[in-house]
């Protein structure tokens, strides 16, 4: 579902966070909004929106109402940590700038990506 999302026009966030909105009973509407700005790292080639979305998700999976403590929040961390290794370890890196070969904060960087089509399926490979 999310490389459908992804290849429909959703931003890279969109779709990782979209994907499990059923599973997670999470208003995918909702989640589309929310996840719409962390594209591109955040627009800065930081943090891959893909991997934000994934983070969005694992989260909502493993929070619940006592995430507001450090304690309630350790299963959620655990979850992350793992998904980071996971990542990493399959593309390299979490950042936006290392998985697309260019930093998109840049102006020559956001030439590069339109030049080369980069833009899609960066971290959906």
């Amino acid at each position: 579902m999310a490389v459908e999302l992804f290849e429909n026009g959703c931003a890279c966030s969109q779709p990782v966070l979209g994907a499990f909105t059923d599973r997670l009973e999470f208003d995918h509407d909702e989640a589309m909004r929310i996840a719409a700005g962390f594209a591109g790292g955040m627009r800065m080639g930081e943090v891959c929106g893909a991997v934000t979305g994934a983070y969005m998700a694992l989260s909502l999976a493993h929070c619940t109402g006592e995430c507001t403590t450090a304690e309630g929040r350790k299963v959620a961390y655990a979850a992350l940590e793992a998904f980071t290794g996971a990542f990493k370890r399959r593309h390299g890196s979490v950042l936006c700038r290392d998985l697309l070969g260019c930093d998109i904060s840049t102006a020559e960087g956001g030439l590069s990506l339109k030049s080369n089509g980069s833009s899609r399926r960066h971290a959906f490979k």
